[in-house]
């Protein structure tokens, strides 16, 4: 089911939080015109994400899902695996690596990845750059492919509902594949 907002479930678009990070070079306008459905599907290109795993996000991601997440909104889900066919029209792209461990560390020599659930981000230049360069990042998937762009740590965003049936090959992750992920080992 598609769960996820464009500018995530704190809805970064609306009010005070819009204003600051338009002020800070989020281009609202651009994206809102690209991803105008209310919610998302967020997948990945490959069954392993490999850019995922080595940028820190992956442990991350399936912390929250498994509810030993510091955030407020964790989902609490099983975690399965399943091939997703989608129309790429409906499709767009973001480099989630501006928002990773890795890059802070790779170009802060700090991680602040770990103070974005600790502080607001609006009172740490570092988050606000990385948060607004993330968003900038938003392009349709065919144009991405067209420019023949590599995002780093690419991050698909499906516009529409999906219906799962029997011959999609839906696997429930095992703790040891939940592992594997988290590791990349």
């Amino acid at each position: 089911m598609p769960m996820s907002q464009s500018f995530w479930r704190a809805e970064l678009n609306k009010g005070k939080e819009r204003e600051f990070l338009k002020s800070n070079g989020l281009d609202f306008q651009r994206i809102e015109s690209l991803m105008n459905y209310p919610l998302y599907t967020v997948c990945f290109e490959k069954a392993v994400p490999k850019d995922w795993i080595d940028s820190g996000l992956m442990s991350d991601l399936l912390n929250h899902l498994e509810h030993k997440s510091t955030r407020k909104n964790y989902t609490g889900a099983d975690i399965y695996s399943f091939k997703l066919v989608v129309n790429t029209k409906f499709l767009f792209v973001r480099d989630h690596y501006y928002l990773s461990p890795k890059y802070f560390i790779e170009k802060y020599n700090y991680n602040y990845w770990d103070d974005k659930v600790k502080k607001d981000y609006h009172k740490i230049p570092q988050l606000t750059e990385s948060l607004v360069t993330y968003f900038n990042s938003t392009l349709p998937y065919y144009e991405y492919q067209k420019l023949k762009l590599k995002y780093k740590v690419p991050e698909l965003w499906y516009a529409g509902e999906y219906q799962i049936n029997p011959t999609t090959g839906i696997k429930k992750l095992s703790d040891n594949g939940i592992s594997v992920l988290k590791s990349g080992k």
